[in-house]
C-alpha cells in the first residue's frame, strides 16, 4: 500500500508512513468476520455480508444480530423488525416427539412438527 499524501511504500500492518510520519486510514472492519475491507465495497470479500450502515447501537431482539439502518428485517434470523417488542415466545412440549421446545416457534426444532395449537 502507498502513501496517500506522499506515495512511499507503506509496510502491511503500519499505521504511519516511514517517510512522511503520515498516520494513514484505519481500513474498516466487516462487521459479521472481522476482515478489512476494502474502500468502497458493498459486499465482505471473505463472507459476503452487506456492508451497510448499522443502526446505532440496535440489535435484533430475536438473535441479537446487528440491525441495518432503516432495515425491516434481520439479516441474521429474518424475524420481522417492529417499534414494538416481539411476543414472548414460551416453552412447548411436542406432541409428536415429546421433547420440550424452550422458546418454541410453530414449528418443534428437533422434529420439525407444527405444534396442534398452531393453524
Amino acid at each position: 500500500m502507498n502513501c496517500e499524501k506522499c506515495g512511499a511504500y507503506i509496510p502491511h500492518g503500519a499505521t504511519y508512513c516511514i517517510e512522511c510520519g503520515y498516520k494513514r486510514e484505519t481500513p474498516r472492519k466487516c462487521t459479521n468476520c472481522g476482515e478489512p475491507l476494502a474502500q468502497g465495497s458493498e459486499f465482505c470479500p471473505s463472507c459476503g455480508m452487506p456492508i451497510m450502515k448499522l443502526a446505532e447501537k440496535k440489535v435484533c431482539p430475536r438473535c441479537a444480530g446487528p440491525v441495518l439502518e432503516k432495515a425491516k428485517f434481520c439479516i441474521i434470523c429474518g424475524m420481522r423488525l417492529k417499534d414494538k417488542a416481539p411476543k414472548k415466545l414460551k416453552a412447548r412440549r411436542c406432541s409428536h416427539c415429546g421433547r420440550t421446545n424452550e422458546k418454541a416457534g410453530r414449528f418443534c426444532i428437533y422434529c420439525g412438527e407444527r405444534f396442534s395449537d398452531e393453524k
